[in-house]
């Protein structure tokens, strides 16, 4: 499709990965039959450059809509079981045609915008194994839009590798006892995301890490 770009041979079909390279190319992905689709990697790449709350920008080891990313294990490391991990897709997809929509929309009203999600409170707070933490996420919405919250544990960006129970995960209030054989230094992290009832719905998330203390 470009003229002379040694990574672009979409066009071509039919050839093997030595062939393509003997051609040149600088082949990062095999070719594919001709008419399949082929995922691209783009996308990926920026997700976590959305100001969506999860601030996947400042550490990609914390994760936003395109994952985390994991550190190199160390000696003496316990290696956590995999997970399925959170569903960032329908978000991520609204939040795509929501921008879409504001470029032909002629006016703000006329368009649906993110709700705004913060803690009342720290969201780095420490606490002791055995005690109650009780955390409170105020909504707001610049549309006038009813807001709806949930409240998980990322538990694949966390170092804490027990269970977690959460009082009401649909409250805005909610309510957790630290494990008592919970280790300090170990941590939690809790996330809230509200989610508006405009179309397309979005969604907003602020995260909290609670360490553990001795």
């Amino acid at each position: 499709m470009v003229k002379g770009d040694t990574f672009d041979y979409f066009g071509l079909s039919g050839y093997s990965v030595p062939q393509l390279r003997s051609m040149g190319y600088i082949v990062w992905t095999p070719s594919r039959p001709k008419g399949e689709l082929i995922g691209e990697g783009d996308t990926f790449t920026y997700l976590n450059l959305v100001d969506n709350g999860l601030l996947g920008y400042d550490d990609a080891t914390q994760g936003g809509w395109a994952g985390h990313a994991v550190r190199r294990a160390t000696p003496g490391d316990t290696p956590q079981p995999p997970s399925a991990g959170p569903n960032f897709t329908p978000a991520a997809q609204n939040a795509l045609a929501a921008r879409l929509a504001w470029s032909v929309t002629p006016t703000y009203a006329g368009a649906n915008h993110e709700p705004h999600v913060t803690l009342r409170g720290s969201s780095r707070i420490s606490a002791r194994p055995g005690a109650t933490v009780r955390l409170e996420a105020v909504t707001s919405d610049p549309d006038g839009n009813a807001v709806t919250v949930k409240w998980w544990r990322w538990k694949d960006v966390d170092t804490y590798p027990g269970d977690v129970r959460l009082s009401d995960a649909t409250s805005h209030t909610v309510t957790l006892q630290v494990p008592t054989d919970a280790v300090a230094g170990q941590t939690i992290q809790l996330v809230v995301e509200a989610t508006d009832n405009g179309r397309p719905s979005l969604t907003r998330y602020t995260r909290v890490v609670l360490t553990v203390m001795q």
